[in-house]
């Protein structure tokens, strides 16, 4: 059996430095060792660190309240309350209700004697059409006194002609909001009419136009959207708003002697003045034009005066609504809108529905936006019609005038 090596340390092997050198560290990892063990570390403190979450959460907890108290306090400021507007000498219920239809868009700022009520007519939207139906519904169950002291104001028809829903009486007594929503939809009538033909409350509807002015505005507004290169006839036609809101100022306040509420619907941009550019870009107009040089100077004389320039003057201030849409209409509604506006303004200058109606028919499709003049009669015959096609019978297309 072979033996095993032996191994001989010498006294020379002990005196090797890196002997001397793993020596110590030995010593010194047992030193160490030794005084662990004397004083063990302490053992974590659990309930300080149960503590210190606990103080986290509830930092976290007060921080999501005061931020929901915050949003609270927001949605409150800027949620409608019910509040008083005054219209004529006497103070009336703007209610909530009346609010989530008909937001305020902007008050009168100078001393007054008296104020008048103005609401937005939504040329371009059946949902602000709606709106200002339901919207009116709600003010005037909140002030039925105002109801016999009111006139509706009429954008569109000349200050010497009035309305009558009595047409559309006749053709549907007793219409329901699917129906009123339909005949909205054809343009032909706006939200205040259909509020005068559902309740029928012998609130007369009367024109506020030069009807002139009103004429040159609606060409105008048709070859802004047929060209929509011709500057020019955008800022005639600008100029031509302002220019209109002289007689439609001086019949609003007319009206104040003998009605208490004479309620006025309007475009918004009537309101203000136009600013001096758009202004001057008008009134400059363009003398190389031939096609626009008559119009030019049929507009030369009427100030740059906004409805509010006009009230102001006679010390008479007013409160400004708009309808709020129910949804917001997409960019291609919008366009279509436009489009179907400009073909109604056709049919409305020659005087003739027919062409225009048939289009609901042959599509079946609701378009959106509305007439600055309403048309009751040919609304009715539009009613006419609907109910001769829930009969099964074919309607007549030939009266649409």
């Amino acid at each position: 059996m072979k033996e095993e090596p032996k191994i001989r340390i010498t006294y020379t092997d002990l005196q090797d430095p890196a002997v001397d050198e793993t020596i110590a560290r030995i010593q010194k990892e047992v030193t160490a060792s030794d005084k662990q063990a004397e004083n063990p570390s302490p053992k974590p403190n659990l309930a300080a660190r149960d503590r210190k979450w606990f103080y986290l959460f509830i930092a976290v907890l007060v921080c999501l309240l005061v931020a929901w108290g915050m949003m609270s306090l927001i949605h409150y400021l800027s949620s409608p309350r019910d509040q008083y507007i005054q219209i004529g000498t006497s103070k009336y219920l703007l209610s909530k209700a009346t609010q989530t239809f008909l937001e305020i868009q902007n008050e009168s700022d100078y001393k007054k004697t008296r104020s008048v009520l103005i609401i937005e007519e939504p040329h371009f939207s059946i949902e602000g059409q709606i709106s200002l139906y339901h919207g009116l519904i709600q003010f005037f169950k909140d002030n039925p006194s105002l109801i016999n002291r009111t006139v509706f104001l009429s954008e569109g028809l000349p200050s010497y002609q009035s309305v009558s829903v009595l047409p559309l009486v006749d053709a549907e007594p007793a219409p329901d909001d699917s129906l009123i929503r339909k005949v909205l939809a054809t343009f032909l009538i706006p939200g205040y009419i259909s509020y005068a033909w559902k309740y029928q409350q012998k609130i007369p509807v009367a024109g506020i136009e030069d009807d002139t002015l009103y004429q040159l505005s609606g060409k105008l507004w048709v070859e802004t959207q047929e060209n929509k290169v011709d500057k020019e006839a955008f800022y005639l036609w600008k100029r031509t708003v302002v220019a209109r809101n002289q007689r439609i100022s001086k019949t609003l306040i007319e009206k104040t002697t003998s009605f208490e509420n004479p309620l006025l619907f309007v475009g918004g941009l009537h309101i203000m003045k136009l600013d001096k550019k758009d202004f001057g870009n008008a009134e400059s107009g363009n003398s190389g034009n031939s096609l626009h040089l008559n119009e030019a100077h049929s507009l030369e004389g009427f100030p740059n005066l906004g409805i509010y320039d006009f009230l102001k003057k006679n010390r008479i201030g007013y409160t400004f609504l708009t309808p709020k849409p129910n949804r917001k209409e997409t960019l291609r509604e919008m366009e279509k809108n436009v489009e179907r506006y400009v073909g109604l303004f056709k049919s409305q200058q020659n005087g003739d529905y027919n062409l225009y109606l048939k289009q609901f028919y042959s599509s079946g499709k609701i378009f959106k936006g509305v007439t600055v003049r309403p048309s009751t009669e040919a609304a009715a015959a539009y009613v006419t019609s609907l109910k001769k096609n829930d009969e099964g019978e074919h309607p007549d297309k030939s009266h649409y005038h």
